[in-house]
């Protein structure tokens, strides 16, 4: 199956900054969404992709609120050259460049992933990954033609269900993992992680590298697979059996 593929953060280190031939950020917003992220996103589909995940519920909440874009044209001109942005000012430019690259991704007929429900890691934050969050994003006119899918563990109960029939009430097409609770106990979402990311060890490993994705690494970490050869030795053992 085709991959999906995330947009990395505005940070000139950023592979898709130096993947789209610059050195460093461009001066303004706009720039940054022309030069930086329409071109991501067309190689990204040339090389296969049918989908961008946001790993937004991993590191802030998804209320993507009412974007203010003169706010964050400024925050982006002022940081764009260095300097750690306040809280408030990060927020207004994410809010402006979800909805931006959502946008686009619909023009160019690539879905948009969110995960939802619960997910790994102490800094993972449930109320923040709350579906209905995402109300307004649903209900902006602009992103008509964006397919947004909702990702979750489908769980019989709590927050995975709550995911689940939101998606469901919003008619938002949802794709559930679910770990096999009956045949693992509580180990099932080590062995789950496990059979997902054993046969693509080798791309995660690369993308880990160049990412330094906190939530890929912790993921990688549960699954026992932090050590590749560890995870090769699964895929023989699965082989063999």
């Amino acid at each position: 199956m085709p991959p999906s593929t995330t947009i990395a953060s505005t940070s000139a280190d950023s592979p898709n900054v130096k993947d789209s031939g610059l050195s460093a950020l461009p001066a303004t917003l706009d720039d940054y969404l022309a030069r930086v992220v329409a071109p991501t996103l067309e190689r990204q589909k040339k090389d296969g992709a049918v989908a961008i995940k946001f790993e937004a519920a991993y590191l802030r909440s998804l209320n993507f609120g009412e974007p203010n874009r003169a706010e964050a044209e400024q925050a982006y001109a002022h940081y764009a050259e260095g300097g750690t942005p306040p809280k408030s000012d990060y927020l207004a430019l994410q809010d402006v460049l979800f909805r931006e690259i959502a946008r686009a991704a619909g023009r160019m007929g690539l879905a948009v992933h969110i995960h939802t429900g619960a997910g790994c890691g102490g800094y993972f934050d449930i109320a923040g990954s709350n579906p209905e969050l995402l109300d307004s994003v649903l209900d902006d006119p602009t992103l008509r033609q964006t397919k947004f899918v909702l990702l979750h563990g489908g769980s019989p109960k709590g927050v995975e269900l709550m995911a689940a029939k939101w998606a469901t009430g919003r008619k938002v097409p949802q794709i559930a993992f679910k770990p096999d609770w009956t045949k693992h106990a509580k180990a099932a979402p080590k062995q789950y992680f496990r059979q997902v990311l054993c046969p693509h060890s080798a791309e995660i490993a690369s993308h880990q590298e160049a990412s330094g994705n906190p939530g890929s690494r912790r993921q990688i970490s549960v699954a026992g697979l932090v050590i590749l050869p560890e995870c090769q030795g699964s895929d023989r053992r699965q082989q063999g059996s």
